[in-house]
């Protein structure tokens, strides 16, 4: 195993990191307004993918957050 950096995380991360997603950043926004959350992959200083997670909301939500 060789020692490249591979970083996970924000944009906020790879900002610190001064890695540029800024040909990624309409995706990432058109996820973000779907209410996904968005994290960013970074491989030895360069950006190499982005996840995208949501949570569905279920039926017995609401009465867990009740309780």
């Amino acid at each position: 195993m060789d020692n490249t950096e591979v970083l996970l995380g924000t944009i906020k991360l790879m900002k610190q990191h001064n890695i540029s997603f800024s040909q990624w950043e309409v995706r990432k926004n058109e996820l973000e307004q779907q209410g996904k959350t968005v994290m960013l992959m970074a491989v030895g200083g360069n950006p190499a993918g982005m996840l995208a997670v949501a949570d569905t909301v279920k039926d017995e939500s609401a009465s867990a957050i009740k309780n």
